[in-house]
């Protein structure tokens, strides 16, 4: 079975893979392989973000799209867009595509733009921020992968 289960034509997984491997720039196709190389760049942009350097003081959606175009830009054609095509994993399908521009704007404003005062939240005001944030994002499931 594969990873996702997409109705458009940016299916594209990658050949010899047995459809287990999303297209690639690397050319890799075994699904281990292709984990292990997504979570070393994965701590790489940890390293740049959250250790090098400073996180701006308001985040906007364009600032998570810079960070997976950064993260998977050298692995993927699609990394750092939004995705166009409906999505899902097993039998659970995302948003439709045709809403994550709203759904997009409602997570700036609810989420992204609340950013600058998680410092001043008591500690089971950031975990329910944290919790609900990371919940609705997956829902949205806006970039592919």
């Amino acid at each position: 079975m594969s990873r996702y289960e997409i109705d458009t034509t940016e299916a594209q997984y990658e050949p010899g893979s047995n459809d287990l491997v999303l297209k690639n720039k690397l050319n890799i196709t075994e699904p281990t392989d292709i984990d292990d190389a997504e979570s070393e760049l994965l701590l790489k942009i940890y390293q740049k973000l959250f250790i090098d350097s400073t996180l701006p003081s308001v985040l906007s959606f364009n600032d998570v799209l810079s960070w997976h175009r950064q993260w998977l830009g050298n692995v993927y054609e699609w990394a750092g867009k939004i995705r166009s095509a409906n999505i899902g994993k097993g039998n659970f399908q995302f948003a439709s595509s045709s809403l994550l521009d709203g759904l997009i704007t409602d997570f700036e404003v609810t989420y992204l733009q609340r950013f600058h005062v998680l410092n001043q939240m008591t500690r089971e005001e950031l975990v329910q921020y944290i919790a609900a944030s990371h919940v609705e994002f997956i829902l949205i499931h806006p970039v592919r992968e």
